[in-house]
């Protein structure tokens, strides 16, 4: 849990226009909404010049589930894949164990 909070805001709604003010706030929030975004939290609430995110807690289901997501779509897999179809002992060059068994 974070809670983000814009030090100085009432000195800098004395100095900015409404407009300039606003300009601010949203430029400023809509970077640090992209970075909570970014690593997988989700917003909870703004108020005013504040906001508070969250991350979840993953369960060991979740995570072993991205962990396959990852190394499915992982560039490498492909091309060992794609390996595997010419020369099971090219394949095993850039597999981190070697294959028991090659199928061709």
């Amino acid at each position: 849990l974070v809670f983000v909070d814009i030090s100085g805001f009432t000195k800098l709604s004395t100095i900015l226009d409404e407009e300039s003010l606003s300009k601010v706030i949203n430029t400023y929030f809509r970077m640090l909404v992209d970075e909570v975004v970014k690593y997988g939290g989700d917003i909870l609430k703004f108020a005013g010049d504040a906001f508070f995110a969250e991350w979840r807690v993953k369960t060991d289901d979740e995570v072993e589930s991205e962990k396959l997501r990852r190394l499915q779509n992982h560039p490498l897999t492909n091309l060992r894949t794609s390996f595997m179809s010419l020369n099971c002992d090219t394949a095993n060059i850039i597999e981190e164990r070697s294959i028991t068994e090659c199928v061709l």
